[in-house]
């Protein structure tokens, strides 16, 4: 029973010293992180110089050695950058929709162009598949039959394509 005592207030007194001993651990402020930062990227760019060289060496390549204020470039460069962003006013957020409404209208109005285009292209085609479906086509000149064909055969794709793009256009007016 004594053991245990003794064992229960012997980790009580090590966890006790574990805690004052870490509590007199002086933490590092931001400004000595951001330092040993800077610190560790430079000493980065030093060791890649020298694993370069020691290597390009070993190969039998001679190297140029870098210079301090390269060693500092490069750890100039490699320094996060913190940009502050604005908040936007009132003005900037009604110009904003201004702008967010025009493109809708544009939107809206290259929607009916494609449906007024696509309508037309719907006559045409039915117009053309008359034409083929009549027998006097065929006894006739083969330039016209093949005019006929090809014409139909460009319908069709621009149809194809007018109906991806009011898809599309579609899609982001819906979103």
């Amino acid at each position: 029973m004594q053991l245990g005592n003794r064992l229960i207030i012997g980790l009580g007194l090590a966890v006790a010293l574990a805690s004052v001993a870490y509590a007199r651990i002086p933490q590092d402020s931001p400004k000595q992180d951001m330092k040993d930062a800077g610190h560790a990227t430079k000493n980065a760019a030093k060791d890649t110089g020298r694993a370069t060289s020691n290597s390009a060496r070993r190969a039998g390549h001679k190297t140029k050695t870098t210079s301090k204020k390269a060693a500092k470039a490069s750890a100039a460069a490699a320094k996060p950058v913190v940009r502050i962003v604005p908040e936007e006013t009132p003005e900037e957020r009604r110009r904003q929709a201004a702008a967010q409404r025009e493109s809708e209208k544009n939107s809206r109005q290259r929607v009916k162009r494609i449906e007024t285009r696509t309508a037309s292209i719907d006559s045409e085609l039915a117009a053309l598949e008359t034409q083929l479906a009549d027998p006097a086509t065929y006894n006739g000149p083969t330039s016209e039959m093949m005019r006929l064909g090809q014409r139909q055969t460009e319908l069709r794709r621009e149809k194809e394509a007018l109906e991806a793009e009011w898809l599309e256009i579609y899609e982001t007016l819906e979103a």
